[in-house]
């Protein structure tokens, strides 16, 4: 379900401008695999709870791009967010109240 809202961030911002990303709660790695696609020039990072993984793992090498996204587990309330030059936290933000959105935003 997430797969054109991912076309659509890999097509619309300016990539081309950076290296790095991070995808901060990235589940499955959509998002990443989506980006790297589109744009051979970028290395990305995964960040999600440990249990997660293997199936970003998984995703990742099935669209042959493990050379270029890595997964970092963590939690975000908890460790510092990946050093990337862009982070993505589209499948964060809503679950949570302004405080919190706040700290996360502050924490970059």
């Amino acid at each position: 379900m997430s797969l054109p809202t991912a076309r659509a961030i890999a097509t619309a911002f300016p990539w081309s401008e950076f290296a790095t990303f991070a995808d901060v709660g990235c589940a499955q790695g959509a998002l990443p695999v989506e980006i790297a696609r589109a744009h051979p020039h970028l290395t990305g990072v995964g960040f999600d709870l440990a249990p997660v993984g293997p199936v970003f793992e998984s995703y990742v090498r099935g669209h042959g791009l493990a050379d270029r996204l890595t997964f970092q587990a963590g939690n975000f309330f908890e460790e510092p967010l990946p050093a990337a030059e862009v982070l993505v936290m589209g499948h964060i933000l809503h679950d949570w109240g302004l405080a919190e959105k706040r700290m996360l935003a502050q924490g970059v």
